[in-house]
């Protein structure tokens, strides 16, 4: 009887060393996770955003500047309406 409670009690400790191995395993890859997550957000935000909002602002120039030459045009057609009055 006495043996077969060391065998129960030392069965528990393993069970509960294995339970815990096994929490930090799940607590270590989840950090090792979000680290990796974090590096490529402050990657993005570092390299590729300021790249990306000049890709940005050279796309709105060049619209507006589309509008602006459209504009231009028909500023132009005006002038030689009013030219021959």
């Amino acid at each position: 009887m006495r043996r077969n409670i060391e065998i129960s009690k030392e069965t528990r400790d393993q069970v509960m060393q294995m339970h815990r191995a096994n929490r930090r395993s799940t607590i270590l890859r989840w950090t090792w996770r979000l680290l990796i997550i974090g590096a490529f957000a402050f990657g993005y935000y570092v390299y590729v955003l300021p790249y990306l909002t000049q890709i940005l602002a050279m796309y709105e120039s060049v619209r507006g500047g589309a509008s602006e030459a459209q504009g231009f045009g028909a500023q132009i057609v005006d002038f030689f309406k009013n030219l021959g009055q």
